[in-house]
């Protein structure tokens, strides 16, 4: 079953306006590493089979976290709809529904979870390699998991924990799968208690998306890591190439600091121009 990362409905807001009332509108995807920009209709782009399913013990596909993904874009669904159509005025309901959309948007894409795989996997070694540091604790723990071992085969396998570079951890999918819903449930509450303000981009001139649509960064770090929290964070959600949504820490009037028509786009966006709506 193929399950698509961003959402088809999402996707469809980029759709070239030329084909928009088509039978089969498209929209235009850029691969920056390859150099390509390639016309791809909005359900056939990133759909990997069965991204958000695990096995079960018993052999079968477990497909709760995609019907979750979906039940929270049927939530949001009709709030963009809103936001669309012009209505910038949105009920406590509806914006909590959009919060929880967009920190998904943040949980559930692959840098996300292979961010979460990879420090499971290093925190893991960690753990390994400190256990294997003291031999007596290191005995007991394969013992306890192993079952009786000779002293050789012990020590066989705690020299081999000692060195990171005789072996490697793999993370099993069901780790990052099972983060996609509680970090969203905890980053959501944060998106909501910022202050939100959409913007039109100007004449001849669009909001693009990415495979990563919900990005914040402080503007005047710009190549390093911002906390959600920190004051001068500002959040970018494109909700259409003519509109995108910021959420900041900030007063308002602050956001068109920025020079008209010079916003930075591919992946991340700083978005601050144009006129806009609190």
């Amino acid at each position: 079953m193929d399950q698509h990362i961003i959402s088809r409905f999402y996707l469809g807001n980029f759709c070239d306006s030329v084909t928009r009332e088509r039978p089969k509108p498209f929209l235009w995807v850029a691969d920056i590493h390859k150099g390509t920009v390639k016309r791809r209709a909005p359900e056939k782009i990133n759909k990997p089979a069965e991204y958000y399913s695990f096995r079960r013990a018993d052999g079968t596909l477990d497909r709760s976290i995609e019907t979750m993904l979906m039940h929270i874009e049927s939530k949001a669904t009709s709030v963009i709809a809103k936001i669309r159509r012009g209505d910038y005025e949105l009920t406590e309901k509806e914006r909590t529904s959009l919060s929880l959309f967009m920190a998904s948007f943040h949980t559930r894409v692959p840098m996300f979870r292979k961010f979460a795989d990879k420090k499971a996997g290093e925190s893991s070694e960690a753990m390994l390699r400190t256990a294997a540091a003291h031999p007596e604790y290191f005995r007991r723990l394969i013992e306890k998991t192993t079952g009786k071992v000779s002293e050789a085969e012990v020590e066989e396998l705690r020299q081999l924990a000692l060195d990171p570079k005789s072996y490697s951890i793999r993370v099993s999918p069901e780790f990052s799968l099972n983060l996609i819903k509680p970090m969203a449930d905890f980053i959501a509450p944060t998106i909501f208690a910022m202050r939100w303000r959409f913007l039109r981009a100007p004449e001849n001139s669009c909001f693009l998306t990415a495979d990563t649509p919900v990005v914040w960064e402080d503007p005047s770090r710009p190549d390093e890591g911002a906390g959600l929290a920190m004051p001068d964070t500002l959040l970018n959600f494109p909700i259409s190439p003519q509109l995108c949504l910021v959420g900041t820490w900030i007063p308002i009037t602050r956001l068109t600091d920025t020079p008209h028509g010079s916003p930075k786009f591919g992946g991340k966006s700083q978005i601050a121009l144009s006129s806009g709506h609190e």
